[in-house]
C-alpha cells in the first residue's frame, strides 16, 4: 500500500508544471541544416502527429511575407496585409524547437505551446534583434523544465515568416513516466521477494 502510494506521488510530481519554464535560445545562420528530429519544411503535408492553424503557406514574396530562405515554401502569420497569426501543435512534447526566421520584425512575436495550448515562453523581434528588419536568422530554443507542444507566431504589422521547424529531443508522457517508475517499482519488489525467498531456503538448510 506504501509503495502505491510513492509511485502515485511520483506521477502527479512529474504531471505538475512551474509557472515559469526555463527556456535558453541562441542564433545561427538561416538557412542553416537543421538538427536530428522532426522538420516541417510546409513542402508537403505536416507530418503525423502534427497540425497548423491559422496563417498561409506560400514560395513567392509579396506584401503577405518574403521567403526566409529564398526557395520552397515557408508559413507566413498574414493571410492579409496586416496583423496575424500561426500556430503549429504537436501530440507529443519535445525539449528543443528551431525554425528559420525571415526578416527579425520588433512587431513578431512568438510564444512556445504546453500540451493545453497555452503560452509558457513568449519572445519578440525587438528582444532578439533590437535594429528592426534586420536580416533573417536561425533561431534555436531549449527548454528544461517545460516540454514544447507547439509554437505560435503573431505580427502586429506584415509579416512574421518561419520555414524548416524542427522540433527534437521528444519528452515522454507523464502517463509513460508513471508507468515506467510503476514497472521499476513492481521489478525490484519482484527481485527483493525472490531474494527474501532465497534466504529463507539457505536458512532451512
Amino acid at each position: 500500500m506504501k509503495m502505491k502510494m510513492l509511485l502515485a506521488a511520483a506521477a502527479v510530481s512529474l504531471m505538475s508544471t512551474g509557472a515559469q519554464a526555463a527556456v535558453s535560445y541562441d542564433l545561427s545562420k538561416i538557412g542553416s541544416v537543421p538538427a536530428a528530429g522532426t522538420t516541417i519544411t510546409f513542402d508537403q503535408s505536416l507530418p503525423d502527429g502534427f497540425r497548423r492553424t491559422g496563417g498561409m503557406v506560400q514560395s513567392e514574396s509579396n506584401t503577405f511575407g518574403a521567403n526566409p530562405t529564398g526557395s520552397s515554401n515557408y508559413l507566413t502569420t498574414n493571410v492579409a496585409s496586416g496583423t496575424g497569426s500561426a500556430s503549429i501543435f504537436s501530440k507529443t512534447g519535445f525539449q528543443n524547437i528551431a525554425f528559420d526566421w525571415g526578416t527579425v520584425d520588433s512587431y513578431n512575436t512568438f510564444a512556445l505551446l504546453d500540451a493545453a495550448g497555452n503560452a509558457f515562453y513568449t519572445l519578440t523581434g525587438q528582444q532578439v534583434m533590437p535594429n528592426n528588419g534586420t536580416a533573417g536568422t536561425r533561431i534555436s530554443l531549449a527548454s528544461t523544465d517545460q516540454a514544447i507542444y507547439g509554437l505560435r507566431l503573431y505580427s502586429g504589422q506584415p509579416a512574421f515568416e518561419v520555414d524548416n521547424v524542427t522540433f527534437s529531443a521528444a519528452v515522454p508522457e507523464p502517463a509513460t513516466w508513471a508507468m515506467m517508475i510503476l514497472g521499476f517499482g513492481l521489478v525490484g519488489a519482484s527481485m527483493r521477494r525472490r531474494s527474501s525467498i532465497r534466504t529463507g531456503a539457505v536458512a532451512a538448510a
